[in-house]
């Protein structure tokens, strides 16, 4: 039913008069939906932009379950990619969509969707002023988020279709041209295609954000949040309330911060007042973009009745030549909560991508995670690398290789190893 809802937001877009498939966020659900910047901006005139690739791809798995006992299977597999905005003069329209369906020819493994996806309307019912607003995601996740983020490379074992719906109604009253503001209500459903391994959650939220203009580099701003989270046993209360700033110091940098009080309550009686903060440091100069970003969020875990808590410290660095591109980053993770084992990760990954020719691109990614909790560390060693030939501007072959390898210390039956050989062809519209 939840993916049903997507579907009919992304038909309604594509229903609209042509027109880009631009950049969408995918990122995690979050209830209140308040942004960085609270300007809803509207084309007077009907516009539209879109991208989207087609592919079809042969697969060979040796390890078609990741279970020490190793089972192989050929894979067929047709996906999508694109994006996709509509305008108008009080109606936007933005989607994305990253899936396919996998049909497995041996049987080892039951035929399947997976991907990630977005689509997000939004109406100007007052213009200026009073705003509707929905939005449905999709996507795939571990069912304890204990275990880490999910690769490309991984199957769907332990892992859940997490399925986010929101609906918001929002005001932006304008009292002078330094300061702005957003003042709104949501409600917000997940929903989880395997309820038995994970808890579904309703949230009701009130939120209030401002920015106000110092200068023309720099914007103090407020947040405000209350939110009701209901299960179908427990509840939980959530109060935030922070300050912070934006500043673009210089032409390719920008530093942005924001800080407060944390208030949880939780239907056992129990509470926890903390401290939140959420802050990246960003800079580009020359070839090389440069970043540092620390964190204490809430955050869904699809195993638990309540949200748990994040506590994150990270950089990246990115190296861009002609023909070369570089990109690492490194990451320390902190999780603990109601219900949720306290567990340190830690996350490293490189990747590049070469152009051979005009027409032959390399490219090549290693990454690390490890997840640690009281008597089981689990680490997972991840690399991939792809070979791929444009025929010409609309057709495009690739071939690739994906390698895993995960060693659990509790438990000999969630150590193996995985490999992945596949071909595919990919048509660009």
């Amino acid at each position: 039913m939840r993916l049903k809802s997507f579907v009919f937001i992304l038909l309604l877009s594509l229903w609209a008069p042509p027109a880009t498939w631009g950049q969408t966020s995918t990122e995690p659900f979050t209830p209140s939906g308040v942004e960085k910047t609270m300007t809803t901006v509207f084309d007077p005139k009907a516009s539209q932009e879109n991208t989207l690739t087609l592919y079809g791809s042969e697969e060979y798995t040796d390890n078609v379950n990741e279970s020490a006992k190793a089972r192989s299977d050929m894979i067929s597999i047709i996906g999508a990619r694109g994006n996709y905005i509509h305008q108008a003069s009080r109606f936007q329209v933005k989607a994305a969509l990253d899936g396919s369906y996998n049909a497995y020819a041996l049987g080892n493994h039951a035929n399947e969707f997976k991907g990630s996806g977005q689509a997000t309307a939004t109406v100007a019912a007052v213009p200026n002023l009073l705003f509707l607003e929905g939005e449905d995601r999709f996507r795939q996740v571990y069912t304890s988020l204990t275990t880490g983020e999910t690769n490309p490379t991984d199957t769907s074992r332990d892992q859940v279709t997490q399925n986010s719906s929101t609906a918001r109604v929002y005001v932006t009253p304008h009292f002078n041209d330094r300061l702005e503001l957003k003042l709104g209500t949501s409600y917000g459903a997940i929903a989880y295609s395997q309820s038995d391994n994970a808890t579904d959650k309703q949230y009701y939220t009130a939120f209030g954000q401002s920015f106000y203009a110092l200068t023309s580099t720099f914007k103090l701003s407020t947040e405000t949040e209350v939110i009701h989270i209901d299960t179908n046993h427990r509840s939980q209360d959530k109060y935030l309330c922070s300050g912070g700033f934006i500043w673009n110091y210089s032409e390719t940098g920008s530093f942005e911060a924001k800080s407060g009080p944390r208030l949880n309550t939780y239907s056992t009686h129990a509470s926890q007042l903390d401290w939140y903060w959420n802050a990246l440091l960003s800079q580009s100069f020359k070839r090389y973009t440069f970043s540092l970003d620390t964190s204490s969020l809430d955050v869904e875990n699809p195993s638990t009745n309540y949200s748990s808590r994040t506590q994150k410290a990270g950089a990246s660095l990115a190296w861009q030549g002609e023909r070369l591109g570089l990109r690492a980053r490194g990451e320390y993770v902190f999780l603990n909560g109601q219900e949720t084992a306290d567990t340190r990760q830690v996350n490293t990954s490189l990747t590049g991508s070469y152009d051979l020719t005009p027409r032959l691109t390399l490219k090549a990614a290693g990454s690390r995670n490890v997840s640690a909790q009281s008597g089981n560390n689990i680490t997972r060693w991840y690399a991939d690398g792809s070979l791929s030939y444009a025929l010409n501007d609309r057709y495009s072959l690739e071939c690739y290789y994906r390698w895993k390898i995960a060693e659990s210390s509790s438990s000999s039956n969630n150590s193996y190893t995985l490999d992945r050989f596949g071909l595919s062809i990919k048509r660009t519209f």
